[in-house]
């Protein structure tokens, strides 16, 4: 057999009344030892049974495809049910994180520049959140005056002060 099918001419009828070569297509079931050493059978280039072939395994695929939703409705897998713990769990590991990455270096930061506009006294050398270096010359309750040059005073609200500088720095600028 050098790449040919056999394939008979007038089929004889399978048991059940169906054409047993309508039914070996429609199966997809057609091989070359069906109708091995049939002579009145023509030969069948092997182009022609490939082709056969994919318009049954086409055939299969699309039906397959469209069934796939009637199967898949028609019995539900059981999800396993979630532990009633594992929401609060998620959400006290987020809360653990948020404190931890969030929270609590803000509430240091804003502790910290506290403590530091309590402790302004005059003669400190500051720096303002716009940059303006000087020595304080007045305190108050809500304001800081802060000489910048010889004769220039200007007064900051005491949350615009950024940070305190080494005694000394404002002369080496």
């Amino acid at each position: 057999m050098s790449g040919h099918f056999y394939l008979p001419l007038r089929p004889k009828p399978a048991s059940d009344g169906e054409f047993g070569f309508q039914r070996l297509i429609a199966t997809g079931r057609i091989s070359r030892q069906l109708n091995n050493n049939r002579p009145h059978c023509p030969p069948v280039p092997e182009l022609i049974m490939k082709t056969l072939l994919e318009l049954t395994m086409k055939k299969l695929i699309a039906a397959a495809l469209a069934l796939a939703p009637v199967v898949a409705m028609a019995a539900p897998a059981a999800q396993p049910q979630p532990s009633p713990w594992q929401l609060p769990i998620m959400l006290g590991i987020f809360f653990v994180i948020f404190w931890l990455m969030v929270w609590r270096p803000q509430s240091k930061r804003a502790k910290e520049h506290k403590n530091l506009l309590s402790a302004l006294s005059n003669g400190d050398e500051v720096v303002t959140n716009a940059g303006i270096a000087g020595k304080v010359k007045k305190v108050t309750d809500d304001y800081v005056q802060v000489q910048v040059d010889d004769n220039v005073t200007l007064t900051f609200q005491k949350q615009a002060i950024a940070a305190t500088l080494p005694k000394g720095t404002i002369k080496a600028i």
